[in-house]
C-alpha cells in the first residue's frame, strides 16, 4: 500500500473544517421556511427553494431543515465548494410520480479543499431527479451532485474571511490569504 501524500491529508482535513464551519451556521444566511407547506408545490419550487437555500449558504445552517426535501441521506459532494453567480430552472419534465428539473447554473469558479482557487466562469447544467412521496415532491437524484455546495460569492469570501481568522499556521493562512485576495478580485 503507497503512503498517503501529507498534502492529500490536509486537503482532506481542510474539506472537513469548510464544513463543519459551514454547518454550524456561520455564513448568516437568509431566512427560509423550515417547513413550508410543500403538498401544493411543484416539482420546480421545491428545487427553486432548495437551490436558493443552497445559494445562501443553508445547507450550512442547522436550522434549516433541509432532509425532508430528499427522498434519502445525501452524500458527500467531495472537498469542493462551487461558487455561482445565479442560478435559473431551464426546463421540466414531470409525469405522475416523477419529475425532472434541469438546473443551469453561472459558475465563478470552485473552492477545492479550501486551499485552492480554481478560476473558471461558465455555465453547467444539472438534471434534478425529483419523486413524489405522498403529497410532497422530494429531490431523488443526483444527491452527491446536489450535495456539493453551490454557494454565492459573498458566502464563499465570508467563509474564507473566518478560516483565514481561525488559522494560526502561517503556511496555510498564506494559502487561504491567496484564496480570499482571489475572491475579492472576482465580481459578485
Amino acid at each position: 500500500m503507497r503512503p498517503v501524500e501529507p498534502s492529500l491529508i490536509k486537503a482532506r482535513l481542510c474539506a472537513i473544517c469548510i464544513a463543519a464551519f459551514l454547518f454550524h451556521g456561520n455564513c448568516s444566511p437568509a431566512p427560509v421556511p423550515q417547513h413550508a407547506e410543500q403538498s401544493s408545490s411543484t416539482p420546480e419550487d421545491v428545487v427553486k427553494k432548495y437551490c436558493q437555500m443552497d445559494f445562501d449558504c443553508g445547507w450550512f445552517n442547522p436550522k434549516i431543515d433541509i432532509e425532508h426535501q430528499l427522498t434519502r441521506e445525501p452524500m458527500s459532494g467531495g472537498d469542493r465548494v462551487v461558487i455561482v453567480s445565479s442560478f435559473q430552472v431551464i426546463s421540466l419534465k414531470q409525469e405522475a410520480d416523477s419529475a425532472t428539473v434541469k438546473v443551469q447554473y453561472h459558475v465563478l469558479g470552485e473552492i477545492g479543499g479550501g486551499e485552492e482557487f480554481y478560476r473558471g466562469a461558465k455555465s453547467i447544467s444539472v438534471a434534478i431527479q425529483l419523486a413524489r412521496v405522498g403529497d410532497q415532491w422530494k429531490i431523488a437524484e443526483p444527491i452527491i451532485g446536489v450535495a456539493t455546495p453551490h454557494v454565492s460569492l459573498s458566502c464563499a469570501k465570508q467563509f474564507m474571511r473566518r478560516l483565514l481568522d481561525e488559522e494560526v499556521d502561517p503556511a496555510r493562512r498564506k494559502k487561504l490569504a491567496n484564496v480570499l485576495r482571489q475572491l475579492e478580485h472576482l465580481a459578485e
